[in-house]
């Protein structure tokens, strides 16, 4: 896959996506998300499964749509877990209060800090050293 790219390949400024745009996207997401509990707390329990697996279905999209603004292929198999969560989700019978807030906070705490993590070009530069 030509579009996906190692953690350790280098990138020239003019390859590398534009943040405004990574940040747009990461809204869309997280609107998405939000918007998924806020209908599973509404809806009873065969709506929610139709609901996650259409949520799934649309964020999935998004990520292949805008593939371009990952930096790395984990990058995009992290994101991937969100529709994985939404189809779990939905699978849940009832939900009750606001304890996704945390989730949501928890996946883009864990996306930020990977972005930030890449970014600054954090390598590896030596090996550890051998058990004993």
């Amino acid at each position: 896959m030509q579009w996906m790219r190692n953690v350790n390949d280098t990138m020239s400024p003019q390859h590398k996506p534009d943040l405004l745009k990574w940040i747009g996207f990461n809204l869309v997401l997280l609107g998405c998300y939000l918007g998924f509990f806020y209908l599973c707390l509404a809806l009873e329990f065969p709506w929610s499964l139709l609901i996650g697996w259409g949520m799934a279905g649309v964020v999935t999209g998004l990520c292949f749509r805008f593939r371009a603004l990952f930096l790395n292929r984990y990058e995009f198999l992290f994101y991937l877990v969100l529709p994985l969560d939404m189809v779990l989700e939905g699978l849940i019978p009832e939900h009750v209060g606001y304890s996704f807030y945390l989730c949501a906070a928890s996946f883009w705490f864990v996306f930020i800090v990977y972005r930030i993590y890449v970014s600054m070009g954090f390598q590896k530069t030596q090996s550890p050293p051998p058990c004993q």
